[in-house]
């Protein structure tokens, strides 16, 4: 349950940490990339392994990373655009309501088993991200930016059901002979993520698009810890529960934090309707935590 906790704290706190970029106007290619490259060197030193290019490469699961590092920038990248574009109400809905589908694959395609009290909880954290997420204008979205959301919810949940595939396919079976595999799976991860993020950082240096800032690179440096740890204790996480019951908790939780920290730190506008939503939430975490 500690995975599960530090995954959901770590989770909300990237969050929060988005939101003060916007107030001190930081750069968000600069800080991501700036996130990946601490993200790669917290994972390797953490690991303290001794192994070859050639060692990681052979790991059954380095394809899968190659895959899940570009989708995770690209994601990072698509979320950017579809806040400004098609909202941040919307994107934030799409990004959670994600959580259907690695929920639906560990049931089909794992096998795992789902309760009432489960499917209960599914249900009341789905009506809580609508709840909690609703603004006094409502969520809307302009119909010429509605493929930005929808890119959003399948990448998310390609993300989340990649990430549980390697950890109950490979990873997990591999800690048992070598407990660097989690860092060692996460370094590559950040590794394809980090030469991404630095291709295109580079591009809009020459084109003149862009100027480096220290305020940037320092914002960067702080979210690549908590995006490290919060990814890394994801997969830890994920070892202990059922996708039915792990990602409906860890995304509510994510939502509720965010939306308290909004309302009691940011002061943003918090409607009756955001208030069911935190209830609901609460109630879907125990009707989960029971089942």
């Amino acid at each position: 349950m500690i995975y599960l906790i530090l995954a959901i704290f770590f989770s909300s706190g990237i969050a929060i940490i988005f939101k003060v970029f916007n107030r001190f106007d930081i750069k968000n290619i600069q800080a991501i990339t700036a996130n990946y490259l601490i993200a790669v060197l917290f994972g390797y030193f953490a690991s303290q392994a001794e192994v070859s290019i050639i060692d990681i490469i052979s790991k059954p699961w380095f394809y899968m990373a190659l895959i899940v590092g570009i989708t995770f920038i690209a994601t990072f990248f698509i979320y950017a655009i579809s806040a400004q574009k098609a909202g941040v109400a919307i994107s934030a809905v799409a990004s959670r309501m994600s959580v259907l589908i690695p929920v639906l694959i560990g049931i089909i395609f794992y096998g795992e088993n789902i309760n009432f009290l489960i499917f209960m909880g599914i249900i009341l954290s789905l009506l809580a991200f609508y709840f909690i997420l609703q603004k006094r204008s409502g969520i809307k979205v302009n119909a010429k930016y509605f493929i930005l959301p929808v890119l959003l919810f399948f990448g998310f949940g390609f993300n989340d059901s990649m990430l549980k595939h390697a950890e109950k396919f490979h990873i997990s079976l591999l800690y048992e002979l070598n407990t660097n595999e989690y860092y060692l799976f996460l370094v590559v991860v950040f590794s394809v993520a980090l030469l991404i993020g630095l291709s295109v950082l580079v591009i809009r240096i020459f084109s003149g698009k862009e100027k480096l800032e220290l305020k940037s690179i320092n914002g960067g440096v702080i979210l690549g810890i908590f995006n490290f740890l919060s990814t890394y204790y994801f997969l830890k996480g994920m070892a202990y529960f059922d996708s039915s019951v792990y990602f409906p908790i860890l995304n509510t939780g994510i939502v509720t934090i965010g939306a308290l920290a909004g309302r009691f730190f940011f002061k943003e506008d918090f409607t009756t309707k955001n208030w069911i939503g935190v209830i609901l939430a609460i109630c879907a975490i125990f009707l989960l935590r029971m089942g």
